[in-house]
């Protein structure tokens, strides 16, 4: 005889009483299923607590990447205006006949041992090398901002070439759109402003270093004859006046009176 279990349920409210009858075999069909059910349960939320843990570790780095990208960047731009800055200042040094001091070689490091001592290690230097400041004067840096300033060497306008520097061709042409600015390339004093036949509407800038740059077929001339201006102020518009066939900037670069070619100076925009 197979034994039966009973699961009575009396109400509270007094009601029938109900009676149900279950096998042993479906008693232990029902208690795996219950322990199934709690066991998947349970495996789930464990399974989602790992989900969770994975999803936000994977955004603490992804946000430690993006981080690692950003110091990235500014690093190689800094170690691009780094590079730019040295190039600029040894051409515009090179240019102005400046003589620049050779670099000094790495200390040398001695290591000697005594049988008394412990190893130690000794740093000489070569006798001619002089440690240099730690800052350099205010007037010295003020002075090579300056020389740096007094050489033609930015773009003057945003267009680009169309006509370069020849033996018939005596500067460089920029092509670029009716009105676009035209800025001045160096520090230095507007000694002309006028017509001339051939480049219209002109502006010439010199300096004490002995440079002059030539601005010609502009639209309209913003500076003022006599004042003295800074690298990159605002001189005039791109027009087509003179003789010229399409809106287009004709740029000279002269240094002690001698005809330059101008792309020799230009070093950024």
């Amino acid at each position: 005889m197979h034994k039966k279990f009973s699961i009575i349920i009396i109400p509270d409210s007094g009601g029938r009483t109900r009676t149900y009858t279950i096998s042993r075999f479906g008693a232990r069909v029902l208690i795996g299923i219950f322990i199934c059910i709690i066991g998947g349960t349970g495996w789930l939320i464990f399974e989602y607590g790992n989900i969770v843990e994975k999803s936000l570790r994977m955004n603490a780095l992804k946000h430690e990447n993006e981080e690692m990208h950003k110091k990235y960047a500014k690093l190689e731009l800094f170690t691009q205006e780094f590079t730019e800055f040295k190039h600029r200042t040894n051409k515009i040094a090179n240019l102005l006949g400046i003589r620049q001091a050779p670099e000094h070689s790495s200390p040398r490091v001695a290591i000697s041992f005594s049988s008394n001592n412990p190893p130690s290690s000794q740093i000489t230097s070569p006798p001619s090398q002089v440690k240099p400041p730690a800052t350099l004067p205010k007037d010295l840096i003020s002075k090579e901002k300056e020389e740096q300033s007094s050489v033609p060497s930015i773009y003057p306008t945003k267009g680009w070439i169309t006509q370069k520097f020849s033996s018939t061709h005596a500067g460089v042409d920029f092509a670029a759109e009716l009105g676009t600015p035209v800025f001045s390339t160096m520090n230095g004093t507007i000694t002309f402003i006028g017509w001339d036949e051939a480049l219209g509407n002109v502006v010439k800038i010199t300096n004490k270093q002995g440079f002059k740059t030539v601005y010609g077929h502009l639209a309209r001339i913003t500076a003022v004859e006599g004042v003295h201006i800074t690298t990159g102020n605002l001189i005039g518009f791109v027009g087509s006046t003179g003789k010229s066939s399409a809106p287009h900037l004709h740029y000279e670069v002269w240094l002690n009176g001698t005809l330059q070619d101008p792309e020799r100076y230009l070093i950024r925009r």
